[in-house]
This record gives C-alpha cells, structure tokens and sequence, in this order.
C-alpha cells in the first residue's frame, strides 16, 4: 500500500502525530537576534598585508583527530611577517582555549586588528570583554564566505600538510601526545626556517629583523 494512502487514511481517522516544535526562553530568540545585529564588520577585507608587526592579525581554530577525540589549535597569525605570534591547544573547543591564546600575545598596542570568522567563540560575550579590555579591534568575517579569513585556511592546510598529519591520519589515529608535537614542531619551523614567497623567499623571523 502506498505510504501517501497510509497517511489519508491516519489522518482521516486522527491517528497521525503531531511533532511537538522545540522552543526555546524568550531572551534565547532576543540574544540571538541581538548577537546577530551587533556581528563586528569586515574591517580586514580580505586586506591581507600590515605595515607594522602586531597591528594586524587572524586567528581561527581547527581540530585534529586523536585517539582520545578531537584535538583544537587556536593561533594567531601576525600578517606583518605571516608569522605564528601565539597559539594554544586543547581537547575542549571552547571559549577558555580562545581567552589563553589571547593571553599568550605579545603585548600589543591599542587599536590593533584581530579578524576571525563568526564562530560560536568570537561571537561570545566572554571573548568580545576581553578584546575591549586590551583595547583590540575586532573585525570578522561575513557569514559562509571562508575567503574572508583565507590566510588562516591556507595556514591550517599547510600545517596538515608539511607536518605529515595528513599523511599519518591515512595509517592511523595518532594519539594526542604526537598531534601537540607534530604541531609544536611544525610551527617553529614555520617561524623560523620555512621560507615563504611573499617574503622575498626568506622565513618570517628573519623578514624585516
């Protein structure tokens, strides 16, 4: 029997269910519209250079499988030199990873730009305070468009690249302890000997010293 003829007839004798919609509080709707109105505008705009180093950085978070579940790294990528200025991991993906990475940057002065895409952490009131409270602006992405914060994804690729996560991650599960490694091992590299294009073939911590 048709399964639409099924539902006439149910519907006929009231023997259909009713899904029960999910509601949420009133203030739910209200903060979420709230948050949406007072999203930080583009103000990096894909401009992906800076005159001076610590005025102008990117940060994003990306995970990694481990045996004992996802690992989370949260840098900050100063785009004076392209160069990896503080970083933190953790099994949690949270907004406390994102406040310790904040408090491993250099100091930096008032009015310096921090861009991030809308995640669920920048959006956060916590992270937010805590920008205004070091006198940081912060700029984010539009929603669903990546390119906004490309030297961050191209970063993040070139890290599961290079390493030979990606590599590892076809054999096996690596465990949490050679993830943190390979990702220590790999970002001072990345400061210190890797040599990049846009900096004259030269690696970043020996870019305008």
């Amino acid at each position: 029997m048709n399964h639409k003829r099924i539902e006439r007839i149910c519907r006929a004798y009231g023997l259909l269910a009713k899904n029960r919609r999910r509601k949420f509080p009133k203030h739910y709707y209200e903060q979420r519209k709230q948050n949406k109105q007072n999203l930080p505008e583009n103000i990096l705009n894909r401009q992906f250079y800076a005159a001076e180093p610590l005025k102008k950085l990117c940060t994003d978070v990306s995970y990694f499988r481990t045996t004992k579940g996802w690992l989370y790294l949260s840098p900050v990528l100063d785009l004076y030199r392209n160069q990896i200025s503080a970083y933190h991991m953790s099994t949690h993906n949270d907004e406390k990873p994102v406040m310790d990475m904040l408090d491993k940057l250099p100091c930096l002065e008032p009015g310096a730009l921090l861009h991030s895409d809308q995640g669920a952490v920048y959006t956060s009131k916590a992270y937010t305070n805590r920008l205004r409270e070091k006198k940081i602006i912060e700029s984010m992405s539009r929603r669903a468009t990546c390119r906004d914060n490309a030297c961050m994804e191209h970063f993040f690729g070139t890290l599961k690249i290079e390493s030979g996560y990606n590599e590892l991650i076809k054999i096996r599960t690596p465990t949490e302890q050679e993830v943190r490694a390979l990702i220590d091992n790999f970002i001072k590299y990345y400061n210190n000997e890797r040599i990049q294009k846009n900096l004259g073939w030269q690696p970043p911590v020996e870019k305008y010293a």
